[in-house]
């Protein structure tokens, strides 16, 4: 019995060698997952690391809002339509777009001090009413 568990533990372990062995291999040969971004971001944490130990005001580097700060960058260098939105900024975003608006849907502007509809909206109250462009709101 003791033989057998062993020669079991030893299995095990011989396995485990190997996996590990193979695991170290691919990451040297750079076909493990990304090692563009593994570098990326030991790179970061490397300046990050370098910030918290010789910014001048020591006790005042909060790394969360660096990291925030270098995320919104980051983004915001792809194109002007690509933005860092915290998660409850992006919950209360969804909960604006989600809503649901009152009113009877039309477009106003102000022209010589009447109100005036610049265009129905589809499918709202004022367009099923026939309110059409131009129309003066009295």
């Amino acid at each position: 019995m003791l033989k057998r568990i062993l020669t079991i533990t030893l299995g095990m372990a011989v396995g485990s060698l190997i996996a590990l062995g193979l695991l170290h291999w691919v990451g040297m040969l750079g076909l493990g997952p990304a090692p563009k971004l593994d570098d990326s971001s030991e790179y970061y944490r490397e300046v990050l690391a370098l910030v918290e130990e010789n910014y001048v005001e020591g006790g005042k580097v909060e790394s969360d809002e660096l990291t925030r700060a270098a995320l919104e960058g980051m983004l915001r260098s792809l194109d002007p339509h690509s933005d860092f939105m915290r998660a409850r900024d992006y919950s209360n975003l969804q909960e604006d777009l989600d809503s649901e608006f009152g009113g009877i849907g039309v477009q106003i502007e102000g022209r010589d001090g009447d109100v005036v509809v610049i265009a129905p909206i589809a499918g709202t109250p004022g367009e099923r009413a026939g309110i059409l462009r131009e129309d003066v709101v009295k």
